[in-house]
């Protein structure tokens, strides 16, 4: 199941690992917080859809 945008905060840490990997095309900080992987992830989301349009 992928990380959508209206899900991050409900998502598994390792969803939230694996959509890091597919969005920034590199592995993520070592001690991430997961509270921390889901605002910047919503955030990536968020700026993919905007420039998109």
């Amino acid at each position: 199941m992928g990380v959508g945008i209206a899900a991050p905060g409900v998502a598994e840490r390792d969803e939230l690992l694996e959509k890091w990997r597919t969005l920034r095309e590199r592995p993520p900080p070592n001690h991430i917080s997961r509270t921390l992987l889901i605002q910047i992830l919503a955030f990536e989301m968020q700026a993919e859809l905007v420039w998109r349009i």
